[in-house]
């Protein structure tokens, strides 16, 4: 049960520390020069290489045993991303989920929030395949929601059929985390 608010803990801390290590170069260079330096990439190289680490660490924990929401294989992919390599993962953004903006019109997702397609209204929704497609194909591989992950992930009928039959197996005793492993 305290799986999910562990990991929820762990990313924030996480976020935090790559905050306030960018942070800590623009303070110690405009100290050290008077000049603000914004070509922090030794900074960010840094951060993102603690990320990679603890993306390890996690998929070792959750491999021993511990709950978590996200399976191995999205912590995978979650390095892959930062690698510029993530592949098609089925978003479901506009087929499952979407967005309502202040103004009532509609949005797939947060990342197409600005796009000037017409969406529809929550009266009349507009999501129109073709279209949709069409925008996810440059969007998707920049694009890494946790939420439309997970909806993707669980609309893949051979995953969902296998475990079911791994917890009928242990006759529903003590559901195991979703993995590929």
């Amino acid at each position: 049960m305290l799986g999910p608010i562990i990991e929820t803990f762990i990313g924030g801390l996480l976020t935090g520390v790559l905050y306030s290590l960018v942070a800590l170069g623009f303070v110690l260079i405009f100290k050290a020069s008077g000049v603000f330096n914004f070509a922090q990439g030794s900074m960010v190289l840094l951060a993102g290489l603690a990320l990679v680490r603890s993306l390890d660490w996690l998929v070792a924990k959750q491999r021993a045993g511990y709950k978590m929401t996200n399976s191995t294989s999205r912590i995978a992919e979650m390095k892959q991303f930062m690698r510029g390599g993530l592949q098609d993962w089925n978003c479901r953004a506009g087929q499952n989920t979407l967005i309502i903006r202040t103004d009532g019109t509609l949005a797939p997702c947060f990342p197409m929030y600005s796009a000037t397609y017409d969406w529809g209204t929550i009266e009349r929704p507009k999501f129109e395949m073709g279209p949709l497609m069409e925008m996810k194909k440059s969007c998707q591989p920049h694009c890494f929601s946790t939420l439309n992950h997970i909806v993707g992930f669980c609309y893949n009928d051979a995953r969902v059929i296998k475990w079911l039959f791994k917890q009928a197996a242990r006759g529903f005793q003590g559901v195991t985390n979703w993995s590929d492993d």
